[in-house]
């Protein structure tokens, strides 16, 4: 056999064995002439390719067997992806998987996938050894009659056509992406009176409490916490606390079941983008009425403190993670936090860490020394924690306790639900121990739900719009207000709230003073999209979205959800009161084509209001730096993370002096070998950082980073109070490239 009609013939093999995959995984109730034209449409892309590859074995007949290869194997990983998430891998997906693990996925497709690549370097080798000449007439054939109208539709203006054509389900065409994502779209001319139901029970106020404006704030965003597991088993110090001192908000939603996007509406009080783009690139300085300044606004008024000025508000952020993972820095960054701290900063010896972030006892234990640091220790504070468990893959410290066991998935995030709950109660006990708990207003909020394929193909949170995917904890807790009321039932509202709905709430409970604003009928001075959970004003269907692979916009109430796909043009709606688990879809009739056109209109709307909104015109404080100090600032990989540096090679003879001049003075320092330096295995560098410009060995902060992933990359605190930062790489006969960061 012919090096080209070797190869030809394994991507067809490996393209058949996808297709199987498909077809095993589509709804049963898909038609079965559907099937057999997705079947033949996605399949005729893989004879094109075969073709291709034949013909280039001609002149170049070990690359063509070489890429026959990579897109054999590619078809096999994707039997995994499609028995998982019902689509194959894209290069888009990747950009979301940094740091990932394939724990996350289903076990038995993962090992069919092993098997299946297995069985592609088996055949290869097989047929590469095989010289005898096989004629590809039979190639050529089925290639003329089905790869005509599969590379027509390659080029489809629209995905509806695409999918129907099933070159969404075509593994190298899925994988390159030919096309964007998929788009909003122009706002339809709508009938103002149709609109999603709310239940009776949703008009009806949270219990306000007590009117007693607190002195600390924490903003709690709990990782991957899904409503439905938080119970008295699985997290009982958290339910304990709200029932005794609080109110639990039942129908609370994100809007999008990504981390970076609640993040965005938490602290902005807006919705977030109703598109695959991230608002840290997207619109990374939007000038919102962002938390830490609206609240210090609020306890900083003389009005609200009898005149008398109080000491400035200490405000901080810790988080669990990396600030590197979809570039939260640049959205955080200068906006008013005195301290930003992520896993990298709190990386020291002997804290358990792995790709994902830090132990969160870690976390907490630093933000209570941040309040012990306040410059005034009576004085007002915030404190935002961002931890990092349950995240998928649910792994723990050693020393993590593990009640449920470790049999199933469910067993293993459970066992991280209870971790997160000791977590949260270590940080009250910290408060208490302070004298501070009667003082502090605690929001407990979780940033998204988790999937446990209640629907077909649906694990981890981001690509549906399920209940699952999208329920989360929303939990009030302030000792003053909500007092121990012996015999009372637990505070519990049916009122529907959203991540926007935060921000308004905490300055509603802080007793906003301003004049001309009314938190009870939205926002009148605050431009948010959020309203208070204790307000009196009618809630509102609340917008959400996820367009990670799979392309959904809609509108949701505790009574109803609407649900549009933007790749097949299909509108769903769930009646959620009769059917809370979302078993029997409505599809057809006019009310939801004009439901969908109202969800199109919303996020339209939307995308075009926060990509018009205005943006802080001073450069980010990294580009600034780099602009200052005469070097070029650009994104580089680092850690598996891709971030915001300044790049430099170190030399192999001499040492190489980078001096950086910044304003304000440099506070934190980053230092990493990019992960091409990594995978090259170019080597350890050495770093000195000169604090105090003489070069004193009590002035010089020395760091290592090499080629170990885990030790690829630290963040060190610098006190420096001049405006200069000597920065010098010691030799290293590799060359490494190695990338800076700096914060303020």
């Amino acid at each position: 056999m012919s090096h080209g009609a070797g190869a030809a013939w394994l991507v067809l093999l490996a393209g058949l064995i996808l297709k199987m995959a498909l077809l095993w995984s589509l709804p049963t109730s898909t038609p079965l002439v559907v099937l057999l034209a997705r079947f033949a449409s996605s399949f005729g892309i893989d004879v094109v390719v075969a073709l291709a590859f034949f013909g280039a074995s001609r002149w170049l007949p070990r690359t063509a067997w070489a890429g026959a290869i990579v897109v054999a194997l590619l078809a096999a990983v994707d039997v995994t992806f499609v028995a998982t998430f019902g689509q194959p891998l894209s290069v888009h997906q990747l950009a979301y998987a940094d740091g990932g693990s394939l724990t996350q996925l289903s076990p038995q497709p993962l090992l069919a996938s092993a098997c299946v690549c297995v069985g592609v370097l088996i055949v290869s080798v097989a047929l590469w050894r095989r010289r005898r000449r096989l004629r590809a007439r039979a190639v050529l054939a089925f290639s003329l009659l089905l790869g005509g109208a599969a590379v027509g539709g390659v080029g489809a203006d629209d995905d509806e056509a695409r999918h129907a054509m099933g070159l969404d389900q075509e593994a190298l065409v899925a994988f390159i992406g030919l096309r964007g994502d998929a788009e909003v779209g122009p706002s339809p001319e709508l009938d103002p009176s149709v609109g999603l139901r709310l239940p009776p029970a949703s008009l009806v106020p949270a219990p306000r409490g007590v009117d007693v404006p607190p002195q600390h704030v924490v903003l709690y965003i709990s990782e991957s916490t899904a409503s439905r597991f938080v119970d008295v088993e699985t997290m009982p110090a958290l339910t304990a606390l709200v029932a005794a001192n609080g109110v639990q908000f039942e129908q609370h939603v994100a809007e999008s079941p990504l981390s970076i996007k609640a993040i965005f509406a938490l602290m902005c009080g807006l919705h977030p983008l109703p598109s695959s783009s991230l608002e840290t690139t997207a619109i990374p300085r939007i000038d919102c009425s962002f938390l830490p300044d609206v609240v210090r606004n609020v306890v900083e008024d003389p009005a609200r403190n009898a005149g008398v000025v109080t000491t400035r508000l200490s405000t901080g952020l810790f988080h669990g993670g990396y600030f590197a993972f979809t570039d939260k820095l640049a959205f955080l960054g200068e906006r008013g936090f005195d301290v930003l701290e992520d896993g990298e900063n709190l990386a020291a010896d002997g804290v358990w860490r792995n790709g994902w972030g830090v132990d969160d006892r870690v976390v907490v234990d630093r933000a209570l020394r941040f309040l012990d640091e306040r410059p005034d220790p009576k004085g007002p504070s915030l404190s935002v924690l961002i931890p990092l468990v349950p995240h998928y893959e649910y792994f723990l410290p050693d020393d993590a306790p593990r009640p449920f066991g470790e049999k199933t998935l469910v067993d293993r995030y459970k066992n991280g639900l209870r971790f997160a709950d000791d977590t949260f109660a270590r940080l009250v006990a910290g408060y208490r121990e302070r004298g501070l708990f009667e003082d502090t207003l605690f929001v407990f909020v979780g940033d998204h739900g988790e999937a446990f394929d209640e629907h077909p193909h649906n694990r981890l949170h981001g690509t549906f719009l399920y209940e699952e995917n999208l329920r989360a904890p929303l939990m009030i807790i302030q000792p003053g207000r909500f007092p121990v009321v012996d015999g009372a039932p637990p505070r519990r509202s049916q009122r529907p709230t959203s991540h926007a709905d935060v921000l308004p709430t905490i300055l509603d409970l802080l007793e906003q003073p301003v004049a001309g604003f009314d938190i009870s009928k939205g926002s009148e001075v605050l431009d948010v999209d959020g309203q208070s959970a204790f307000g009196t004003a009618p809630p509102r269907p609340i917008p959400i979205s996820t367009l990670v692979g799979s392309g959904l916009l809609g509108l949701r109430t505790p009574a109803e959800k609407v649900i549009v796909d933007l790749k097949t043009n299909s509108t769903t709606l769930y009646d959620l009161t009769r059917d809370p688990k979302e078993r029997a879809p409505i599809r057809d009739g006019a009310r939801v084509t004009a439901l969908g056109a109202l969800a199109r209109s919303t996020a339209a709307h939307q995308e075009r209001r926060l990509e018009a909104w205005a943006q802080a015109s001073e450069a980010p404080y990294l580009q600034r730096v780099a602009a200052a100090s005469g070097l070029v600032a650009r994104r580089e990989k680092v850690f598996n993370m891709e971030r915001w540096c300044m790049p430099s090679t170190t030399s192999s003879t001499a040492a190489v002096t980078v001096v950086l001049k910044a304003d304000p003075p440099i506070r934190h320092l980053g230092v990493g070998v990019t992960d091409r330096s990594r995978f090259a295995r170019r080597g350890a560098v050495k770093v000195q950082a000169d604090i105090g410009g003489d070069n004193r060995d009590d002035d010089v902060v020395n760091v290592v980073v090499d080629d170990a992933f885990l030790t690829s990359s630290v963040v060190v605190p610098i006190s420096l109070a001049a405006h200069t930062l000597s920065v010098t790489l010691a030799p290293n006969a590799r060359q490494a490239e190695v990338c800076l960061w700096v914060q303020p």
